[in-house]
């Protein structure tokens, strides 16, 4: 830790993803929106300093569809240590949602794909994809090698860190999102200079501040966004004596101190929620029949691909490893928050997720009976995949119930949207913990 602390410390963190099922026309929207641009903004200005997660399939959207342009920009940010990346989930599945096994299969992928593209990438932050954690989760990634974990304010279980790191009682150091001021840059509610004179001026005490959004804000959500407000925050932070740095940065200012364990939520998680047990609302909302069956199809999916990839006849078979590309593909998040009506909804989209589960189930059952002699194997897997398609006309069923439903209160254009907007800011509440 320096001997002098600065008086207001600014750690800005952003966050990319754009799911497997992306159109290519939306993927190259964005691109030409906000990845292209803001990453230029960055290397423009050598001394804005920030973190990223970027979840790995994204680059490989950008690779497969000729946007290499975009991918080396970022590589030259990293070189140059203007950001630093952290490790997640590949295909950003909602962890504390799928199986252990699962969650580290995830973050190897994503550990492999970051080692590859940017050399020298060292494991030290993790971004769960939504920020959606649990003590479990955390536990896991202390045990996986990583030092610390950024989470939503909600998730604090003691009073608010501003001039102290907490970790976890594994020892994971902890970092907290402020959500209030996350959500007021998200949602245009504050501007440049409001913003500097608060970051200088919300504690008397020397203190650091984290504001994590959806890197897509900057220039596709929001218009030049990347330049009207976050190039002009960070060089008035500059020239305003407030301190950037990487998250990973922040022990060298201020010192770890008290061990808590983290609230089970995301960062689209209320208090309102938290208090009706529910930590993951846009994910598994138990008064959600659409997410209930689509819970129940991804659970009998891993249960048909387990049995191929467990049986020593069939596990090597391409049916075996086509099953297990779409499984991983399939767990990503955005089917369940299409599905979530806080008011995100889209039938085309949940589908879209659900088919990539179907595939894998096909291809699963396809495999063990080619190769398979065990007959209980046979016929176990033979009703999972029944079940399976029987889940995937229920979700049929209910999507179609729930469209006439929503047809009468508004107009169909506005049901069909083919991007994918703010996933941490759609549902517009403030999930700050009330001891901030």
């Amino acid at each position: 830790m320096v001997d002098e602390k600065p008086k207001a410390v600014w750690a800005p963190f952003l966050h990319f993803y754009q799911p497997p099922v992306q159109e290519p026309f939306v993927l190259k929207e964005i691109n030409n929106t906000c990845y292209e641009p803001l990453f230029n903004m960055l290397l423009e200005n050598q001394e804005f300093k920030a973190t990223f997660n970027v979840n790995m399939v994204l680059v490989d959207l950008l690779l497969d569809h000729g946007m290499d342009h975009t991918v080396d920009l970022l590589k030259s940010l990293v070189s140059q240590k203007q950001v630093e990346i952290v490790g997640s989930g590949k295909f950003h599945p909602i962890l504390p949602l799928i199986p252990k096994n699962e969650v580290v299969h995830q973050i190897a992928m994503q550990e492999g794909d970051l080692k590859a593209e940017f050399p020298g990438w060292e494991k030290k932050g993790f971004f769960a994809p939504e920020m959606a954690i649990s003590p479990g989760v955390a536990s896991l990634i202390k045990e996986l090698g990583y030092e610390w974990l950024i989470a939503s304010g909600i998730a604090c279980s003691s009073e608010w860190a501003y001039n102290k790191i907490y970790q976890s009682p594994e020892g994971l150091i902890l970092y907290f999102r402020d959500d209030i001021i996350s959500n007021e840059i998200s949602f245009q509610k504050i501007d440049v200079e409001s913003f500097l004179e608060k970051v200088k001026t919300l504690y008397s005490k020397p203190h650091y501040i984290i504001t994590a959004q959806d890197g897509e804000t900057f220039g596709h959500h929001v218009p030049h966004y990347e330049r009207t407000f976050l190039m002009n925050a960070l060089q008035g932070a500059i020239d305003g004596q407030i301190t950037l740095c990487h998250v990973s940065d922040l022990p060298s200012y201020f010192p770890i101190d008290g061990a808590i364990r983290v609230i089970s939520s995301s960062w689209s998680t209320s208090e309102e929620d938290l208090n009706y047990s529910m930590p993951y609302p846009l994910w598994n909302n138990p008064d959600n029949p659409i997410h209930r069956i689509q819970l129940k199809l991804m659970k009998n999916v891993l249960e048909l691909v387990y049995f191929i990839e467990e049986c020593n006849e069939a596990k090597d078979v391409k049916e075996a490893k086509t099953a297990r590309y779409f499984l991983d593909r399939g767990l990503h998040s955005c089917q369940l928050w299409w599905a979530s009506m806080r008011p995100m909804w889209s039938p085309m989209l949940i589908v879209k997720g659900a088919e990539l589960l179907l595939r894998a189930a096909f291809n699963a059952r396809l495999g063990i009976i080619d190769k398979a002699g065990d007959k209980t194997l046979l016929a176990d897997s033979e009703e999972l995949f029944d079940q399976t398609a029987q889940y995937y006309s229920l979700l049929l069923m209910e999507i179609t119930k729930n469209e006439q439903v929503i047809q009468k209160k508004r107009p169909r254009e506005s049901l069909f949207d083919s991007t994918f907007p703010m996933e941490s800011d759609m549902n517009g509440k403030s999930t700050q913990p009330s001891n901030r």
